[in-house]
């Protein structure tokens, strides 16, 4: 979304915070991690949007059907990942599962549910929110030979095992979901890490290249180290302000990426509205201190 402002006269020095939302939509998250060799098993993840304390994302190994639904004769784990704090888009999260032998834990917020496995002959992960009877999804991973045993560019068409999956509703291959193998001679990897070919860009950019296979490294024997990730993600938020000072009423606006800081260097009242691209005020601040939100 593309933002405008507009300032009325000024007095006071604020930062202006524009916060996510909770409820995600797909690539608000996306999955950069996973290794399945060894004891431990692993995901990780960035958020690509602000989230609240609170905030719950569901993960599960549950292939999805063409049906449009969770592959019953195949049932397998669902875990809750609770967020403890509010965190900033850019947070990097990973989630030992520890070959199903032990409840998942996370590095950052808590874990409940059931002992989810990362499978080592192929598995998907996939990440929603809401029941898993309806669910709404935000990101997949997949690192499987597909139905016709070969990995190709592309999901299953149906999820036929408990390695397989059908794309989720509502994601899309290289925006809001990536296939991983080796790009060589097409088998399946498993282990896989982003290897970090862009780390800082709008959500759109990042998801473009974070769900590109070939911006994956993968090895068939050995996990990955994944925390501490080998890059951190700065990401970007859209706005149609670009930093500069405006002599007349002696205001200086700083953008710089989730951040807008809106300084003001005079003794009057002021005001700051906010617009959505459609014209449509979604905010205004009238106090001296303060966030938008």
């Amino acid at each position: 979304m593309m933002y405008r402002f507009i300032l009325i006269l000024t007095w006071c020095a604020l930062t202006v915070n524009l916060f996510g939302q909770s409820i995600l939509k797909a690539g608000d998250i996306a999955f950069i991690a996973i290794n399945s060799d060894g004891s431990d098993d692993q995901f990780s993840f960035v958020l690509l949007n602000d989230i609240s304390s609170g905030t719950e994302i569901n993960f599960t190994d549950n292939g999805w059907t063409s049906g449009g639904n969770f592959n019953a004769f195949y049932p397998e784990s669902h875990i809750t990942w609770l967020a403890t704090s509010d965190l900033i888009a850019g947070t990097i999260v990973h989630i030992t599962t520890y070959n199903g032998n032990e409840l998942a834990t996370s590095s950052l917020g808590t874990i409940t549910g059931e002992k989810v496995t990362v499978s080592v002959a192929g598995d998907q992960i996939l990440a929603y929110q809401g029941d898993k009877s309806d669910p709404e999804f935000i990101a997949a991973i997949s690192f499987n030979q597909n139905s016709a045993m070969e990995p190709g560019s592309n999901f299953d068409e149906d999820s036929q095992s408990n390695s397989t999956t059908a794309l989720p509703t509502g994601l899309n291959m290289g925006e809001s979901a990536v296939h991983i193998y080796n790009i060589d001679d097409f088998s399946e990897q498993d282990n896989a890490r982003y290897n970090c070919t862009l780390t800082e860009g709008t959500m759109e950019e990042l998801l473009q290249a974070l769900c590109n296979k070939e911006n994956w490294d993968t090895n068939n024997d050995l996990p990955f180290q994944v925390d501490p990730f080998p890059c951190e993600f700065v990401v970007g938020v859209p706005t149609d302000i670009s930093s500069g000072e405006n002599s007349t009423n002696d205001v200086k606006v700083t953008v710089e990426y989730s951040h807008i800081a809106i300084e003001f260097g005079n003794d009057k009242a002021c005001e700051v509205k906010l617009f959505n691209s459609g014209g449509i005020m979604v905010d205004n601040y009238k106090k001296p201190q303060g966030m938008l939100q």
